[in-house]
């Protein structure tokens, strides 16, 4: 079997392998009514590194808006790898929006109908973003989409995206069609929020109605519900709602039964209008029947906050409606976003957006839009009918036959969809019978049909357009149907596959959209459902909600969805499973918690919660309902081949029945008439219980210690009951066990293995987990002989057997496998009380070493290999010499460490317990007690059987137990490496103690138990026919166990117990029966046994659950509480969250006036709330603050010493600051200001600021405190407004400049012109005469080292430099060019007006000169520079360079006041201004200055000055002359090469050939016709001659010239051309001369200026030589559209020579 399903698990993995489609495979089996799912989710294998190597590919991005139906099945069905895909919505999941009403009401829980989005994208081998964010603008003209993120993250939330294709599913929002109140008011069902919200809705309404001092009226209105609209939406929610109301909360407020009602509003005459009339009718039928108020026409005009006004449509009458909630499901609208969009697009007069048949936005390329956004704007047949016809009549006719219009019927048909739907509804066949229905009958054997009678046919096609129903079902269709549109992409712009294109050539690209009517359901509550199908099919009842089930199961975007969700969980399991339980109705989502292994809770709120309980090992599931209900638990938490499957029907009455089952596999088929068995499941084991009755009370009891009221249910719920189970409980495994082989002796079992020894030396084996037995012989016929002990290992395979009889003793050992079993030789005559086992090292294959316990107190070693089927050694050991004892129990333990295996033993006499420790092995260990004392503990007195057993727990033995003649001897065991002494000993036993028998007498006669058994916290005591349970930690009795004896049994009593440590169980046997004790929840009540000790710790570690930490904690707290210990009290009453409410422990505090406590208790509750309780966390943090303010002024308060008083009030203050600190997150910001405030803890109050960056506040204390530092310290931190700067600017630099100004310093980021008015405050305060200005530095520092241009702060540092003495810096500013290097940037940024004006202002003269000059106002500048100083006019005037007139005129300015100003003779006066006419450089003439002197001045004073200025002037004058004859002789030369010119020529042979043409030159003129504006020479055709040989004809030069000049020059020679033809006339001379030369310069007429034009177009220069050549050359010789040539062409390189010269025509 196992080999088959290996074959099995082969051939699937294969098959994936090999086809890598069959992504995802659904395995349904069932296993005794259960059932085995499986669930593959994986990629082809040869795509996870297919990519790796290849190139990196420039992806084009797709982004797409909204995760709804379209967008989701939109990226679901994406699979091209090479595009970008980001997602932009608000919701980063996808919602199942149909099955929200049922979120409403807690029948489906919201996590089961929505699912990450990135869960969706992930599993997609694409590259794929998301992004939570709402779009609010899309961008078409450069293609972005500006979003903005729902995340408040304090900076730029806003933010855009490129993209390539666009695609638009962004849904629609509720309609409220404006009516007033809608939105204030109404609750909406569009998001899994509103569901939620209408959810506590509900709920809160209840508990509102409940209170006492709500009138009656009011309670009426509070719970009356109101639905809007009576569509499927309205109708379903109403549905669930009644279903909700009155299967559920009518049990939890059965007293406000009366007052519930609910009312469904619709404007039309019935609801559910879109679907048939049979379920119009039913529904409004059902909703009659339920009690629902269905009001059709009536029409609301306005909903209130208590009321809702409606207009009857037949009475046109207003009445308002009182109600307690109210849910607006009326229609969907547009969102504003898309009809900003819609405007821009033109598209703003329609009520949806508007797209073609492919969902292209009409308008806007690749933009995409689908879902209830959008509406496909269908193309009329009749608009094309033309086209069609043109189409379709290929030969041109005027008319169509058959053949003609059968090979566009399909194109027809595919491109307009009503074609299809108006077939249908004439119930014609196919298009041509729609054509002929049409005609008369006359002609409908006509073959041929024209235009007219083609548009006849299809007039009424258009009637049958309609748009697409806003449904999930489009949406997701249409989604789908683009996804596949852009992963055919590429082979589509190939490969058209769409229809014709009736208005254009070829194919439309792919097939357009075609919406297919899946049906549609109406949930109409109790199980009912309303469906129609197509095809007419309607169906309404039961069988629909199945039908219902299984169609939104399949259609859930994820299988953990669908799980989760309870059709799924219906749909797969067919489980009804509504549980009524303790007054709440739940409903659970089977197969989910099934696969998800989740923890049970549930609640009393209304809410529907799953149920499930855990109990160790098993995952168990319970259904309640009204028939049958089933539990499904697996031993190791999975449900998959191997594991262990049980299955337990549960009846409704007062006793239910558990039966375990399996296949048709019965306990017979094992021999056994009854008791527990097990068998092999793939691997795994499947056990048989029998069957038994338990009372129902023991039911509430086990869902009672399992604590189910972990959120609804209080203590009080189910503690009053006063429900107990048993911990153990006995059943019968087997009677007549020893199958006729005399009576049980003694038994040993391990690992599901149970081995009896008879009174006639048979040896029985039960092997449950292979479902074997058999019995051996060990008497071999010798007579009687009986089995005195059987010993079997943990695990089941080895096992010995001592037998003795006739004064003889045999040891025998026997593997599992053997058939046979092996006597022991060595051990003969010996009889063996004791057998320990190595319980580290044993395997199935080696014993290991064994210790044997003989009767005369011997030890033996003993190892067997099972290989060898005989022992490899048996070695005697130890003996006991000094009291021989028979050994009674023995126990061994090893431990591993650095040096070696360490062994520890321990083994009992009837009157010692010996202990044993050391290295190496059981030989070496009791080889080194010859020359030391063995330990031993000594306990006299008589017991029937001294018996020695450790506990085991994981493999690890952690406690002991003796069964001594004083009473139990038992501690705990400690085998770690610090625990070893070097003389061995008893240390590694701790915690000992000693249970006398007299605690178990009950105050009677003392009976010592026959044997013991050890569990983890209770013995096992065998006493006559009865087993006492001994709690080993309270040694109180807790339980006892009576055993089902045959009458022949009873007598002689339980012979002995048996420990089954790996599977955990306890058996006790008679001679005749074996009964298995089984433990339940051993450590359910530990808890308070160690809490009545007083040992919390344990207590707590003990504890299961919530509550019963709580009573620990309560327990502890109140202890402390009553020593007084307030401190530690409050610690562990913080840690209580059920026992006692939050109000009860702080009045204990407040009732004491103990607020130091109440304090620390409400610090340690906080650290005790979940991140969750964010409203509780707020509040205890404001009352801890509070608290900490009022310690703080009473610490101020009090006459304490001042050092006691200082260190307590230090110590609270920085406590308080680091509580401020870690609470910084939680507090309300306004409410601890106040509070802060209001104490007068001004320091404090900036603390607090500064931790909730409140920068302001803290800058603004410091600057009151006079601390420039500290608030600049602040304004430096990163994240601090910069805006901060500049408004305590003024107040900084008034109270410490230097300090400011470096911090400004310090940064880049600051606008400088910000700063100025603080600055400009500096500046007007007096300073020191050699103080530094700090405004000065500052912005010396802005305009050199920040190069700021701006010109405020310019202008600002000119006039700071103008009010200085020392006009130095200002000169220097001035003349610095602060552009200089940077483009496009003027040498200077400040205001020259403004600077002028300034300078004028503070007699800044210099810096005016300056100014004037730089302004260009140089007259201006030299005038004001003689009044400062003449060098500096002079420098002045010798700055104009390009204008020389200027130049001269501000040098006579200078002279002019140079000669009017000395003061000297006129003759020195005379000499000076001679000398300053050297100065100007020639410039000045002595006759420019004469005017300036006296008018009786003596000319002998001038005299060389005047002689010289004539001397020169006679230099020019002869230069002049020069030049005239220069220009004369020029003149005659050109006259002269002129008539040259008109008289050259050249020689043209008679062969010569025109250079384009290959003509002859000479040809006659016949043969071309003439060219535009030359005139033949008799029968010669005008041509032009180089210089360089080449000859061409005028056309043909034209022609040619024209062809390889670019467009202009080509345009402007054809119109010379024009020109000439139009001017053409004879002229007056010949063409080849007959004019002189001053003629031809003279008498140029207009026609001959337009053909020198022409000449000088066209001949500059030989085409063939000219640069018109070379541009040819680097021309390609084979041009792009010749690229086929180029394999046959070989380009060979060719110089050609340029020779300019002048062409003649001739």
């Amino acid at each position: 079997m196992r080999g088959s399903y290996y074959a099995f698990y082969e051939r699937a993995s294969n098959a994936f392998r090999d086809h890598p489609t069959l992504s995802k495979l659904l395995i349904v089996g069932t296993i005794s009514g259960g059932g085995l799912v499986a669930y593959s989710d994986v990629r082809p294998f040869g795509s996870v590194y297919a990519d790796a190597a290849q190139p990196t590919i420039k992806k084009k991005k797709v982004v797409v808006l909204g995760t709804g139906w379209a967008g989701t099945s939109f990226l679901k069905n994406l699979k091209d790898p090479s595009l970008d895909i980001q997602v932009v919505s608000p919701s980063n999941y996808f919602a199942f929006t149909p099955l929200l009403p049922s979120v409403t009401v807690g029948t489906v829980e919201a996590r089961s109908v929505v699912e990450p989005i990135r869960n969706i994208v992930k599993k997609k081998n694409l590259d794929v973003g998301f992004k939570e964010a709402e779009c609010f603008k899309i961008d078409t003209v450069n293609q972005k989409v500006h979003c903005k993120s729902n995340q408040k993250t304090g900076g730029n939330e806003e933010f855009t995206v490129d993209y390539d294709y666009l695609v638009i599913a962004m849904g629609a929002r509720a309609n409220t069609f404006n009516t007033p109140g809608v939105v204030e008011n109404a609750h909406f069902l569009k998001e899994v929020e509103d569901a939620l919200r209408i959810r506590r809705s509900i709920i809160d309404s209840f508990e509102k109605a409940s209170l006492p001092s709500v009138s009656e009226d009011e309670k009426k209105r509070i719970l009356h519900f109101v639905v809007v609209g009576g569509g499927p939406t309205g109708v379903e929610f109403a549905a669930e709602l009644h279903d909700f109301l009155y299967e559920d909360l009518i049990k939890l407020y059965p007293d406000l039964e009366k007052y519930m009602m609910i009312t469904l509003l619709e404007a039309g005459d019935h609801i559910l209008n879109m679907f048939d009339k049979r379920i119009t009718a039913f529904a409004e039928e059902k909703f009659q029947r339920d009690g629902i108020d269905v009001k059709t026409g009536s029409m609301v005009v306005k909903v209130s906050d208590k009321s809702i006004s409606l207009k009857e449509r037949s009475s046109g009458e207003t009445k308002n409606l009182p109600y307690g909630m109210v849910v607006w499901s009326t229609g969907i609208g547009t969102r504003p976003v898309i009809m900003d969009f819609m405007k821009e697009i033109g598209q703003g007069n329609r009520r949806v957006m508007a797209t073609d048949e492919w969902l292209r936005v009409e308008g806007v390329p690749n933009v995409y839009a689908l879902g209830d956004c959008a509406t496909i704007n269908q193309r009329s047949v009749m608009e094309d009918i033309s086209a069609i016809f043109s189409k379709a009549d290929k030969n041109k006719s005027g008319k169509l036959n058959a053949e003609d219009f059968t090979e566009v019927i399909k194109d027809i048909v595919e491109r307009y969809p009503q074609v299809e739907l108006h077939l249908k509804s004439k119930k014609l066949k196919n298009f041509v019978e729609l054509l002929k229905s049409n005609k008369d009958d006359a002609a409908k054997h006509a073959t041929r049909l024209d235009i007219e009678k083609f548009k006849s046919a299809l007039s009424e096609v258009d009637s049958k357009m309609k748009s697409h129903p806003p449904t999930a079902q489009v949406a997701a269709q249409q989604g789908e149907y683009l996804a596949k549109c852009f992963n055919r992409m590429k082979e589509c712009d190939a490969n058209p596959e769409g229809p014709i294109r009736f208005r254009d050539s070829g194919r439309h690209r792919f097939k357009p959209f075609r919406y297919r009517h899946l049906g549609q359901f109406a949930p109409l509550g109790g199980e009912q459902t309303a469906a129609q199908l197509p095809g007419d099919w309607v169906s309404i009842g039961y069988s629909s909600q199945w039908l219902w089930y299984s169609v939104y199961a399949s259609k859930l975007v994820s299988w953990r969805t669908r799980i989760w969700s309870k059709s799924g969980a219906y749909c797969m399991l067919n489980i009804s499973v509504d549980i009524c339980l303790i007054g709440t109705r739940f409903r659970i989502d089977a197969l989910g918690h099934f696969l998800s292994r989740t923890t049970p809770f549930t609640t009393t709120d209304g809410h529907r919660r799953p149920l499930i309980f855990t109990l160790s090992r098993t995952l168990l599931f319970i259904f309640f309902s009204s028939s049958i209900q089933i539990i499904l638990c697996s031993s190791n938490g999975c449900f998959f081949p191997g594991s262990l499957i049980k299955l337990a029907y549960f009846s409704r009455h007062e006793d239910f029945v558990v039966n375990f089952k399996r296949k048709k596999l019965t306990k017979e088929r094992f021999g056994v008439t009854n008791g527990k068995r097990s068998f092999p499941i793939f691997g795994g084991r499947l056990h048989f219980v029998k069957f038994e009755t338990v009372k129902i009370n023991e039911c509430l009891e086990f869902i009672h210690s399992n604590q189910l009221h972990r959120e609804g249910f209080h203590n009080s719920s189910l503690g009053k009951m006063e429900l107990r189970r048993q911990v153990f409980t006995v059943d019968l495994l087997e009677r007549y066990a020893a199958k006729g082989h005399g009576v049980i002796t003694c038994m040993a079992s391990g690992n599901d293995v149970i081995v009896l020894g008879t009174s006639t030396g048979w040896l029985i084996r039960h092997d449950f987990g292979v479902g074997d037995s058999y019995d051996i012989d060990l008497s071999a016929g010798r007579g009687d002989q009986s089995i005195h002990r059987v010993f079997v290992d943990p695990g089941g395979s080895h096992c010995i057997a001592n037998v003795v009889g006739n004064g003889a003793s045999d040891t025998y050992y026997m593997h599992a496998k053997w058939s046979k079993p092996r006597v022991l030789t060595k051990l003969k005559g010996l009889v063996i009380n004791t057998v320990a086992w190595n319980r580290q090292q044993i395997t199935e294959a080696s014993t290991r070493e064994v210790i044997l316990g003989t009767d005369n107190g011997q030890l033996h070693e003993i190892a067997v290999d099972e290989k060898d089927k005989r022992e490899k050694y048996i070695k005697f050991i130890f003996e006991l010499s000094e009291l021989p004892e028979a050994f009674k129990g023995l126990q061994m333990e090893t431990a591993s460490f650095n040096n070696g295996t360490r062994y520890y033993i321990m083994a009992v006499t009837p009157t010692r317990l010996y202990s044993f420790a050391g290295i190496g092995s059981p030989e070496a260990v009791f080889a080194s007690y010859a020359d030391r004392a063995v330990h031993f503990m000594e306990l006299p007195g008589d017991i029937p059987n001294s018996e020695l057993h450790f506990f085991i727990k994981q493999r690890r033995a952690v406690h002991f137990a003796w069964l001594s003649g004083a009473g139990i001897y038992h501690g705990g065991l400690n085998f770690g490496a610090q625990n070893r002494s070097p003389n061995g000993g008893e240390n590694f036993v701790e915690n000992k103690a000693l249970l006398d028998y007299s605690k178990l007498s009950d105050g009677g006669e003392v009976i010592k138990p026959s044997s013991i058994a050890l569990s983890e916290f209770h013995f096992l005591l065998l006493i006559g026919n009865r087993v006492k349970v001994v709690n080993r930690i309270s040694e109180q009795i807790v339980e006892e166990l009576y055993f089902d004896q045959t009458s022949e049994s009873a007598s002689k009593g339980i012979i002995g117990l048996s420990i089954d440590a790996s599977a955990g169980l306890f058996y006790a046997y008679d001679e005749n029966s074996i009964f298995q004790v089984s433990v339940t929840d051993e450590g359910r009540d530990m808890w308070k046994v160690y809490l009545d000790l007083k040992e919390y710790a344990a207590a707590l570690a003990n504890c299961s659950d919530p509550f019963q930490r709580d009573q620990v904690y309560l327990e502890q707290a109140e202890a402390a509480f009553s020593a007084r210990d307030f401190f530690r009290a409050a610690s562990f009453f913080a840690k209580i969250n059920y026992a006692l409410s939050f109000e009860e422990i702080t009045l204990k505090f407040i009732s004491i006036g103990e607020q130091d406590a109440l304090r620390t208790f409400l610090l340690r509750k906080l650290d005790n709330l979940v991140k969750d309780d964010k409203f509780q966390i707020m509040m205890i943090s404001t009352w801890a603050t509070e608290l900490y303010l009022d310690k703080i002024n009473r610490l101020l308060l009090e006459d304490d010493s001042p050092e006691k008083l200082n260190s307590e009030y230090q110590s609270i203050v920085m406590e308080f600051r680091a509580f401020l600190s870690d609470s910084k997150d939680v507090l309300d910001e306004a409410t601890t200001m106040k509070l802060l405030e209001s104490y007068g803890r001004v320091d404090e109050l900036v603390y607090f600021a500064s931790l909730k960056e409140q920068h302001e506040i803290v800058i603004h204390h410091y600057i009151q405190q006079g601390e420039a530092k500290r608030a600049l310290e602040v304004l430096r931190k990163p994240g601090v407004s910069v805006d901060l700067q500049y408004k305590f600017a003024p107040d900084l630099i008034m109270l410490d400049a230097y300090e400011t100004v470096e911090s400004w310093m310090t940064r880049k980021d600051l606008n400088a012109r910000k700063l100025i008015p603080a600055m400009m405050s500096y500046s007007s305060e007096p300073h020191a005469k050699n103080e530094t200005h700090e405004v000065i530095k500052y912005l010396e520092f802005c305009v050199h080292r920040l190069q700021n241009e701006d010109p405020g702060v310019h202008n600002l540092l000119l006039s700071l430099y103008a009010k200085k003495e020392d006009d130095s810096a200002l000169l220097r500013f001035l003349q610095c060019k602060f552009g200089k290097g940077r483009p496009n940037s003027p040498d200077f940024f400040y205001d020259p007006k403004y600077a002028l004006r300034l300078c004028l202002k503070e007699k800044r003269m210099r810096a005016c000169v300056h100014i004037y000059s730089m302004m260009l106002m140089h007259e201006e500048a030299v005038a004001l520079a003689l009044q400062v100083d003449p060098e500096l006019a002079m420098a002045e005037a010798d700055k104009v360079e390009d204008d020389e007139d200027l130049r001269k005129k501000l040098w006579l300015m200078v002279a002019k006041h140079v000669v009017e100003q000395e003061k000297g003779t006129k003759r020195d006066n005379i000499r000076k201004a001679i000398a300053f006419l050297k100065e100007t450089d020639g410039l000045l003439k002595i006759e420019d200055i004469l005017p300036f002197f006296p008018d009786f001045a003596l000319i002998d004073d001038f005299k060389e000055a005047i002689c010289s200025s004539l001397e020169d002037y006679n230099q020019q004058i002869e230069k002049l002359k020069e030049e005239m004859n220069d220009a004369t002789h020029g003149a005659d030369n050109i006259r002269n090469d002129i008539s040259a010119l008109a008289q050259r020529y050249t020689v043209v042979e008679r062969d010569e050939e025109c250079g384009v043409c290959k003509r002859v030159i000479l040809s006659s003129g016949a043969d071309y016709q003439a060219a535009r504006g030359y005139t033949t020479i008799g029968p010669m055709a005008p041509f032009y001659v180089f210089p360089c040989g080449h000859a061409f004809h005028a056309q043909c030069l034209v022609a040619h010239v024209t062809k390889c000049t670019d467009q202009n020059q080509a345009e402007y020679i054809l119109d010379l051309q024009k020109q000439l033809t139009l001017m053409s006339v004879e002229p007056k001379e010949g063409v080849n001369g007959g004019l002189s030369g001053d003629d031809l310069i003279t008498n140029v007429t207009p026609i001959d200026k337009i053909r020198s034009q022409l000449d000088d177009a066209i001949a500059s220069e030989c085409p063939f030589c000219g640069d018109l050549m070379i541009s040819e050359i680097s021309k390609p010789f084979v041009l792009p559209e010749e690229s086929y040539m180029v394999s046959s062409w070989e380009i060979m390189s060719k110089n050609v020579g340029s020779e300019k010269g002048i062409a003649f025509v001739v």
